[in-house]
């Protein structure tokens, strides 16, 4: 159930083409809380040709493509898991505060081994299937 307190919250993928590799550029995630934004570094790069900015994908149905929108699709679901436990404290939530716990900084939470590693691989390999089974079947994300 969402509280009369929590601000408004969303998350959008842009390219910043001023921070590129060899022509492709940067994916970033711009996570805004209460008129407050931040950007997130998705570690992931695209040729601006290949991405769709109304459906925040990248629009070609190749291996990497699917990889790139897997992690994408991860990243997105890691920052709002991080969004709603920090709401489910009850802090007054920032966006600052949630980018933070995303990349772990001031972060006192132990894990055991690589559990999370384990599971974002898991997590990886389940949503690259599932493209992959969509593409094959109904090639749903051309341009």
């Amino acid at each position: 159930m969402k509280n009369k307190n929590t601000p408004p919250f969303s998350m959008n993928f842009w390219l910043n083409k001023q921070r590129s590799k060899s022509s492709k550029a940067a994916v970033y995630l711009r996570l805004t809380i209460a008129n407050r934004r931040v950007e997130i570094a998705t570690q992931q790069y695209i040729n601006p040709t290949h991405w769709d900015p109304e459906m925040e994908i990248h629009c070609w149905t190749t291996r990497d493509a699917e990889g790139i929108n897997a992690k994408l699709i991860i990243v997105k679901t890691e920052v709002k898991k991080h969004y709603d436990r920090l709401t489910a404290l009850g802090k007054l939530v920032t966006a600052e505060m949630v980018k933070n716990e995303y990349l772990g900084i001031g972060v006192t939470e132990k894990t055991h081994g690589n559990t999370r590693l384990a599971t974002a691989n898991f997590i990886i390999f389940m949503v690259t299937y599932t493209f992959r089974i969509n593409f094959q079947s109904e090639s749903i994300l051309t341009c």
